[in-house]
């Protein structure tokens, strides 16, 4: 990973073990990054360890406005978004016939949903300015599944299409 000087980042599922790792890569290449997620003790003790070039802001992707929302404020906290992580995780466990369509729809708004509303609105500013990047982080599960967690296989599936 090259210098990321004067770039910015905003990483969604910060407060996660992947998503951490993935802010803390960012910034070491000198990122500015904006930390999202649900879980703000986690969000908060990972900006104090970064110390400097961090925003943290939290939001729940489940539904479209906390996406438009989260960009929004990253992009009037950096001064735009250079980059765009697409982390967000969310696994509802369960034997096959126990789970419901709910279960599915939930899993997936929050895997894949989220990225194509993120992605979305992130684009026309990229566009913009002539630059940008978009990873959407995903699983093995999105491949091959696992036993006892067919919603997040599916939607993991579903973003690697994306």
């Amino acid at each position: 990973m090259s210098d990321l000087n004067g770039k910015t980042a905003l990483v969604t599922g910060a407060s996660g073990g992947i998503g951490g790792a993935i802010a803390r890569a960012l910034h070491a290449r000198k990122a500015t990054v904006a930390l999202s997620g649900t879980r703000t003790a986690a969000l908060q003790a990972l900006a104090d360890d970064l110390q400097e070039r961090v925003h943290v802001i939290a939001c729940d992707l489940a539904e479209p406005e906390g996406a438009e929302a989260l960009l929004r404020d990253a992009a009037a906290a950096m001064d735009g978004v250079d980059i765009l992580i697409n982390n967000v995780g969310f696994a509802t466990y369960g034997p096959f016939l126990s789970l419901s369509d709910e279960d599915l729809r939930n899993t997936f708004d929050y895997c894949v949903t989220s990225a194509f509303i993120m992605s979305q609105l992130a684009v026309p500013h990229m566009l913009a300015v002539g630059r940008g990047s978009i990873v959407n982080i995903s699983s093995g599960a999105g491949r091959f599944g696992i036993r006892g967690l067919l919603p997040y296989s599916v939607a993991k599936g579903g973003l690697e299409s994306l």
